[in-house]
């Protein structure tokens, strides 16, 4: 007779990236949250992960590529069923002899009911034996190494790609939190509007991505325009193939609303918490988690808006699947996460 075995798995189902770890192994999966499925009445799984972020924007026959997971939450149940599967069989997870693992996953904690049923519902399907929901912030801090659990106040900023969340922690809990669409896909998108609307040449985002990471910031430079970078896409003026030369001046100037939407978050979350926790929380400061904290001086534009100290989470962009991965190796009957 075949012995079943269940493992405990964290997964952190990002709109960019989707990670998982395992219990005893640590972070085994990190690929992009793109799905390519064929263009069918019953679409088939063609690729995941990096090779369909190649063919994502791009017509590849019968085949669309599509992200699973958008603003923090399902976007195509079929694309994410099929990511978490296809993560699950990498990991060496599913199978005759498997009995499904048992999955912790990251949510927002202002994803809404029928987002979080979304959720459970594609890892179920995917072939998950149980699901509990994890909220992000407090994965993030547990990352990230904050003293959750202790009567202090903590405060984390999680900055995804396609939601940001501020929360306030103590004793292990979540006293007050704040979510807003907004995240590093959006920076994307206000780079690829502000450009076609100053030099009618319009780019994808992925260029605009990696325009974002070289020169972008969250602050103009204190002399002149600062770096500048020449990008390609396509002149809508000629209709013909073209190229604009963009400087860091220009990218800061068209960051500066979502940005804004992040410090309105921001001092939203602190207007709520008793006067002496938002005291105590202007010495211990800020911390920046999530791939879109690594945003050049994105610390500077928060600590000019509030006055709290900023510090960086090491690695953010894995602080959330870290915590997940805390929790599980320290929680050896997750069923308790189900209260």
């Amino acid at each position: 007779m075949i012995a079943l075995r269940s493992e405990a798995v964290g997964l952190d189902p990002g709109s960019s990236r989707t990670r998982l770890h395992v219990r005893g192994e640590g972070i085994v999966i990190d690929q992009p949250s793109v799905v390519a499925l064929t263009a069918d009445r019953r679409p088939k799984i063609h690729c995941v992960g990096d090779e369909a972020q190649r063919l994502l924007g791009h017509t590849a026959g019968r085949i669309r590529a599509v992200r699973s997971m958008m603003n923090g939450a399902v976007a195509d149940v079929v694309a994410a069923a099929a990511l978490i599967k296809a993560a699950l069989k990498q990991a060496g997870l599913s199978g005759p002899t498997k009995r499904g693992a048992t999955l912790v996953v990251a949510a927002p904690a202002g994803s809404t009911t029928v987002e979080r049923e979304a959720l459970q519902d594609v890892a179920i399907t995917a072939g998950a034996r149980r699901v509990y929901l994890f909220e992000q912030p407090l994965a993030a801090a547990i990352g990230a190494g904050l003293p959750v659990s202790e009567a202090e106040p903590q405060l984390i900023a999680v900055i995804g790609a396609g939601v940001s969340e501020v929360a306030v922690l103590a004793e292990g809990s979540i006293v007050e939190s704040t979510t807003v669409r907004i995240g590093g896909d959006h920076l994307n998108q206000a780079l690829v509007a502000e450009i076609l609307r100053n030099h009618s040449v319009l780019i994808d985002e992925a260029t605009a991505d990696r325009l974002k990471r070289s020169i972008g910031s969250a602050v103009p430079p204190t002399e002149g325009t600062g770096e500048s970078a020449t990008v390609r896409g396509f002149d809508v003026a000629e209709q013909k193939p073209g190229e604009v030369t963009v400087s860091q001046a220009e990218i800061a100037a068209c960051l500066s609303v979502p940005i804004a939407a992040l410090v309105d978050a921001l001092l939203l979350t602190l207007a709520r918490v008793r006067r002496d926790q938002a005291t105590q929380l202007f010495d211990t400061g800020l911390v920046l988690a999530g791939g879109g904290a690594l945003l050049t001086g994105l610390d500077q534009a928060l600590y000019a808006a509030t006055g709290l100290p900023i510090a960086l989470a090491e690695t953010p962009a894995l602080a959330v699947v870290r915590g997940i991965g805390i929790v599980i190796e320290e929680t050896p009957d997750l069923r308790v996460l189900a209260s």
